[in-house]
């Protein structure tokens, strides 16, 4: 039995490729483009592809697969920090989040993400107005005008160089920090006393959200990790080198950190903040299994832990 099924239910499957027909749409990534440049960029086919509209080459091929779940929850921190339990009646409750826990209240990003120098598939596509314009011409005429006249072009050339508006996808496995804690794995390998501190504020977390009588037998199901894809077109460029994914729970990413080190590269010239994104969720426990867990052996940990952070 998974956590996940809470994950799962609470979102809808959707086709990969008409999100991001929908999400390069020019009119959901609105670069004030004149209205013929508009209407050429929606009238794109790629390849075999059903759905008209731009889409980058570099999003041609479906690394994680075709159809994913399209989350409606607070999306990475959501999934770092859910879990279902057994009830006292053998019933499985509904999912929950561990609000409290200090890695929930200040996220980060790519302290959960399994990156490309740890041997998984990942990618990261970035670009503002400028290199979303440029890209729609290569792909739509290979270079040329897009069919249309070179006022039209030139204009909108002029204005999306103006536009501070930027969007990312980032597709990796994304670690839960309720198991990373479980498992002393991840951020939790360093075991001095802060890591240790917080360690333990973690796994307090997860038994804050349990019923006060709940039998210590009972177990308590949170994924080891989600293989994902994270996507906003509603951010802006910024030069402070941090993107803010949720505006509600402190959720941040350095994007130049992760981008290279997915994309291998010392350097990524491009920083953004956004509040609003899409999650899509397309497999779980990919890099590693479910623990069998239960209240006890959380308290278990808790008193351990307890024990060594004195030691200290």
């Amino acid at each position: 039995m998974l956590a996940s099924g809470g994950i799962f239910e609470n979102g809808k499957r959707v086709k990969l490729y008409d999100e991001y027909v929908n999400f390069f749409n020019p009119d959901n990534f609105d670069c004030k483009f004149d209205t013929p440049v508009k209407n050429r960029l929606k009238r794109v086919k790629a390849g075999n592809a059903d759905s008209l509209g731009f889409v980058p080459t570099e999003l041609y091929r479906p690394i994680f697969g075709d159809s994913a779940t399209l989350l409606d929850t607070r999306g990475a921190n959501a999934l770092c920090h859910s879990l279902r339990f057994i009830r006292n009646d053998g019933t499985l409750s509904d999912l929950k989040w561990t609000a409290d826990a200090p890695t929930a209240q200040n996220f980060n990003f790519s302290d959960h993400m399994v990156l490309n120098d740890q041997g998984e598939s990942n990618f990261a596509y970035t670009c503002d107005c400028s290199g979303y314009f440029s890209a729609g011409i290569s792909v739509s005429s290979g270079g040329g005008f897009l069919g249309i006249g070179k006022v039209d072009v030139q204009g909108s050339a002029t204005k999306a160089t103006s536009e501070s508006k930027s969007l990312f996808i980032i597709g990796g496995i994304m670690r839960s920090a309720l198991h990373q804690a479980y498992r002393s794995a991840g951020i939790f390998k360093i075991q001095d006393s802060v890591h240790i501190s917080t360690q333990i504020s973690v796994l307090k977390s997860i038994l804050n959200v349990l019923p006060e009588k709940i039998n210590k037998s009972n177990q308590i199901y949170f994924s080891s990790d989600y293989r994902a894809i994270f996507a906003s077109n509603q951010a802006e460029r910024k030069f402070s080198g941090k993107a803010n994914l949720d505006v509600n729970s402190g959720v941040s990413f350095n994007f130049a950190e992760v981008a290279g080190r997915i994309q291998g590269e010392a350097t990524v010239g491009r920083s953004i903040k956004t509040s609003l994104y899409n999650t899509y969720i397309f497999s779980e426990n990919s890099v590693g299994t479910e623990d069998e867990i239960t209240v006890q052996s959380i308290e278990a940990k808790i008193a351990a832990l307890e024990i060594k952070l004195n030691s200290l």
